[in-house]
């Protein structure tokens, strides 16, 4: 997949609960939902990723692909 996403330098790291907080239209159910079905893209696209057992998000890539339309059901 070449998208913008993959060209994206890191950006701001959140936990599931800070980017529900610092995003208006997010909301912590719906990040878990997403993440839910879509571990392994997100892992693969550097949206997510674990420090220990800590989940943690790339905000960027994290919209990125929310904008993109990548996480589609």
């Amino acid at each position: 997949m070449d998208s913008l996403v993959e060209k994206l330098p890191p950006g701001n790291i959140h936990t599931v609960y800070s980017l529900a907080a610092s995003e208006p239209g997010l909301n912590e159910g719906g990040i878990r939902w997403i993440i839910f079905r879509h571990k392994s893209q997100l892992i693969d696209q550097g949206a997510i990723f674990y420090v220990g057992r800590k989940l943690l998000i790339d905000r960027d890539r994290y919209v990125s692909l929310l904008k993109d339309g990548g996480l589609a059901a």
